[in-house]
Parts: C-alpha cells; sequence; structure tokens
C-alpha cells in the first residue's frame, strides 16, 4: 500500500506536467501566429505581395496535370484492389502492410514521372519548376513561420467542423485519416517506420509536386493571376480529403499556394507539408 501510494501522485503529477506543457505549446504557436499574421499584412502587404510575383515560365500542356492525377488515382486503384483480390484471408497486417508498400512504389514512381513532366516542360527545367538546392535552408526557415502562422488558422477549422457537426448530429466525430488508423494498429516496428516515412515526407512531396508545382502552375499560366491559381488548387486539392476535413485542408493548401508563388520555390510547400503532416502523425501516436 506503502508503494503504491508513493507511485499514483508522481505519475499523477507527471500526466498533469504533460498536460500543462501541451497547453502551453498551443497557446504560444497561438501568440506566434498571430504574430506573424501581423508582420505578414502591415510589412510584407498581405495578400497584395503576389502583385509582381512573376509566373513561372512552362510549356505546359493543360491536360498533362489532370493526366498525372488521373493517373495517380487509377494506378493506386488498380493496385489496391488487386491486392486485396490477392491477399483475401490473410490477416489485417499483412494487408496493411502489402498495402503501404505499393503506395510507396507507387508515388516513386509518380514524383518521377512528375520531375520528367517538370524537366520537359518548365522553362528552367527543374529550377524553373521551383526545385533549386540552393534555395532549401532559406525555405526550411521561412517554411517554420509559414507553418506557425496558419496552423492555428487550420485547428480553427476542425473546430468549425466539430461544432457545426455536433450541432446536427451529437454524436458526430471527424473522421480519422485510415493511413493514421492503421500506423495506430500495426504491431510491426519495420512498417510502422515505413508509414511513418510515408506519410510524413512520400505524401507532401508528390502532391506538393503535382498539385502546387503541375496543377497551380498550369492554372496559374491560364489566368494569368496567382490567386485565382491558388484558390482552385486548394479547392481540387481539398476535394482529394475526407468531407470533414476540407475547411483547414483547404486552409492549409492556400498557405501553400502562396508560399509557393511568393518564393518561387516549391521546396517551400513541401516543407510546410510535411510539418503538418508530422505534427498529425506524431499527435495521433501520442493519442494512443
Amino acid at each position: 500500500m506503502d508503494i503504491l501510494n508513493l507511485m499514483g501522485p508522481p505519475a499523477a503529477g507527471s500526466l498533469l506536467a504533460a498536460v500543462l506543457a501541451v497547453d502551453l505549446l498551443i497557446a504560444t504557436v497561438c501568440v506566434l501566429c498571430v504574430v506573424f499574421l501581423t508582420v505578414w499584412v502591415v510589412v510584407y502587404a498581405g495578400p497584395l505581395a503576389l502583385g509582381g510575383c512573376p509566373a513561372r515560365r512552362n510549356r505546359l500542356p493543360v491536360y498533362a496535370p489532370l493526366l498525372c492525377l488521373a493517373a495517380w488515382q487509377i494506378l493506386a486503384s488498380l493496385v489496391m484492389g488487386a491486392i486485396r483480390y490477392v491477399m483475401e484471408g490473410f490477416p489485417p497486417g499483412a494487408l496493411e502492410s502489402a498495402n503501404y508498400i505499393a503506395n510507396t512504389v507507387i508515388n516513386l514512381l509518380m514524383i518521377g514521372a512528375i520531375l520528367f513532366v517538370a524537366w520537359r516542360f518548365f522553362a528552367g527545367r527543374l529550377k524553373g519548376f521551383g526545385l533549386d538546392l540552393r534555395t532549401v535552408a532559406g525555405d526550411f526557415a521561412a517554411a517554420i513561420v509559414n507553418f506557425i502562422a496558419v496552423l492555428p488558422l487550420v485547428w480553427l477549422g476542425v473546430v468549425i467542423v466539430d461544432f457545426v457537426g455536433k450541432l446536427v448530429d451529437p454524436a458526430f466525430e471527424i473522421g480519422v485519416n485510415e493511413g493514421l488508423d492503421a500506423l495506430k494498429q500495426t504491431p510491426y516496428p519495420a512498417m510502422k517506420v515505413l508509414m511513418l516515412t510515408y506519410l510524413a515526407v512520400g505524401v507532401p512531396v508528390l502532391e506538393e509536386f503535382l498539385f502546387r508545382g503541375l496543377i497551380q502552375s498550369t492554372a496559374r499560366s491560364y489566368l494569368n493571376s496567382p490567386w485565382p491559381a491558388i484558390l482552385i488548387t486548394s479547392f481540387v486539392f481539398a476535394l482529394m480529403h475526407p468531407v470533414s476535413h476540407w475547411p483547414a485542408i483547404f486552409v492549409l493548401s492556400v498557405a501553400m499556394g502562396y508560399s509557393y508563388e511568393r518564393s518561387g520555390s516549391l521546396f517551400r510547400p513541401v516543407f510546410i507539408h510535411i510539418f503538418f503532416n508530422a505534427t498529425t502523425v506524431c499527435a495521433t501516436l501520442l493519442s494512443n
């Protein structure tokens, strides 16, 4: 009994300290968000700053990004369907492992295809696409600021959806990404590493190359204006996610699209996307 009494309070104290640390971190991020957005509007002219940003010169046919998007979705659907058919009766863990291995291969193939399209149709090849290794360090630092500035607005989107959803249906819950759900359930350490790498790095790289790099660049060329291109791309990007995620994903996508137009570097939205996915993955694992 004495041992239990001694062990109880420290455990409760550690839990309380962890909760307070998380609350303090959230409050700090929110304060920094206000500061960064204020500086953005007052010092850097906010949304108006894109007025003088030049378009990325390219000869992309309008069908090229749509063809890449369709190829990605069709290939993934066919491969996943084949895996489910061949592995019928296998344990769920084995099926999820096969799915992630296949998705990783598909991602690499699609990234290679998109890089070839960019090399073929952008003036300046991959540098014109926004992949200049000389800007990586600066893009990484700027992406941290951009991410902190937009994260509370993404949280706000989640809160609004949850609030409205519970008004309509008290049992409403925002759906968890299937990949994150599988990550929590897999018992294999090697598969956890693969899933983490795929979700936190592989998905952001492919999606930014496709949506910001190809789709937004094409829209910008035809519309001759950055903001319509950003908004259209963000709308399409949000549609690729569950309905309950749309407001938050749309806000995040607008921030990534803005960073691409403002800097001309594709590394910046890639880093923002990686930070967001890594944060989401860590939050999911901790909640488990």
